[in-house]
């Protein structure tokens, strides 16, 4: 899955850059901490691709379950970014839902190979 992460991890790169361009670095730094996933699941196949034996499934499965520790502590602290309880409600739950879904996917993936 390493095209999907890299391109997922320039999808949201190129939001927050577009967020930052039209003066909104609170939606930028909203949308950083979801590359957090995809970024670690591109190390840890990018590991198993050159240490081969010694990277096995659970380590990599490891690396994307810290990935998804950091992102979901990221997410709560960016939504200090946003106004309004409501907003930061609906802002943990989506984002943290598709960070954890996205987890599940890639753990998934790990497994099958």
């Amino acid at each position: 899955m390493i095209v999907e992460s890299i391109a997922i991890i320039i999808i949201f790169t190129v939001m927050s850059i577009l967020f930052i361009r039209v003066k909104k670095k609170n939606y930028a730094a909203a949308t950083a901490p979801l590359i957090i996933v995809p970024f670690f699941q591109l190390i840890a196949n990018i590991l198993n691709e050159y240490l081969g034996k010694v990277v096995t499934a659970d380590i990599q499965s490891l690396i994307v379950i810290i990935g998804l520790a950091i992102g979901v502590v990221l997410i709560g602290v960016a939504s200090n970014y946003l106004v309004g309880k409501k907003p930061k409600i609906a802002y943990i739950l989506l984002c943290g839902s598709f960070t954890t879904i996205l987890t599940i996917v890639f753990l998934c993936n790990n497994y099958q190979m």
